[in-house]
């Protein structure tokens, strides 16, 4: 279990020995279920295996690794659906879907964007029951805290709340664990990761991606270094000046409104890029932390990309 734990918390899509080691523990715990036959504490880790078995095969992104993941996420959907559990039943037929698509060349955008936000929903579920039954300072809060913090990286639509979350959770890990901890070193990462702030730019039709160094407010103008290259190679990029309707905001990207007169009530109000820019209407979705307020359409010159969360409303 913790051998799987960790290999789901690491970059295994690109690592094609982690997924053999992550495949060879997923089925020696299948072993280890099968041979209990009715333990509890067993039975609660059979859909950790045949989750991670799928994900790791299918993340081989061949035919028979797609073939291995229908098959186990197969299981795990008759596993579900004989205790009634309609809820899996319709994410892992949604999965199952998904990668059937892949599999016939039929690839569906909607499918990932949906199977990403769902494991989103149920990742800030496992974090939230964890919370309350075991308190923030527990290990396996941390551990779905971990969980949670990178599915909403890889969804790319919650700027705002995957980086006041980081933050928190660095915070109680220095302060529980000490600041050489590898949890709180782990925390302290996507702390950083989440500060950094992106931006697209459009030269010869081609949208390159900038990072946003600072704002000057006298001028309107954003401070950006790159082009961003991967692997990146800092001293070889530029850094340069721009105007603020020249940029392209990436989804996620946490701003606050600025200068709107027909809604003046939304100045000041924090929120994050929720779509690509509308080129017809000339403006973005921004969708508010504060819940009461519905997303709104507004104009680049009317946003600006909050640098620093710590100061609310500083840019």
């Amino acid at each position: 279990n913790i051998i799987l734990y960790t290999i789901n918390n690491m970059d295994y899509e690109d690592n094609p020995e982690l997924r053999e080691e992550g495949k060879r523990a997923a089925n020696q715990m299948i072993s280890v279920i099968r041979a209990s036959r009715g333990d509890s504490f067993a039975t609660m880790h059979y859909e950790i295996a045949y989750l991670s078995l799928a994900k790791f095969s299918h993340a081989d992104q061949t035919k028979d690794g797609h073939d291995m993941a229908l098959l186990n996420y197969g299981k795990l959907r008759d596993f579900h659906e004989s205790r009634g559990n309609a809820r899996k039943v319709k994410d892992l037929n949604a999965r199952i879907k998904k990668i059937k698509s892949e599999r016939d060349g039929q690839r569906d955008i909607n499918l990932d964007r949906i199977d990403i936000e769902e494991e989103v929903k149920q990742s800030r579920e496992l974090y939230a029951r964890h919370v309350k039954q075991y308190g923030e300072e527990s290990s396996k809060t941390f551990q779905s805290a971990s969980i949670l913090i990178r599915n909403l990286w890889g969804s790319g639509l919650h700027g705002l709340e995957n980086e006041r979350l980081a933050d928190k959770l660095f915070s109680i890990s220095r302060r529980v664990h000490g600041p050489e901890h590898p949890e709180t070193k782990e925390f302290q990462q996507f702390s950083e990761r989440c500060k950094s702030r992106e931006v697209g730019i459009k030269l010869a039709n081609v949208i390159r991606e900038w990072q946003v160094l600072g704002f000057e407010e006298d001028e309107e103008k954003y401070v950006i270094k790159g082009p961003i290259m991967h692997p990146r190679v800092e001293n070889e990029e530029l850094t340069i000046r721009v105007p603020i309707n020249e940029l392209i905001m990436l989804q996620g990207t946490p701003v606050t409104c600025h200068g709107l007169k027909n809604a003046a009530h939304l100045n000041g109000k924090i929120g994050d890029v929720k779509s690509p820019y509308e080129e017809k209407v000339g403006r973005y979705v921004v969708r508010f932390e504060d819940k009461t307020i519905k997303p709104a359409l507004v104009k680049p010159e009317n946003l600006r990309i909050i640098l620093d969360l710590s100061g609310e409303n500083a840019s």
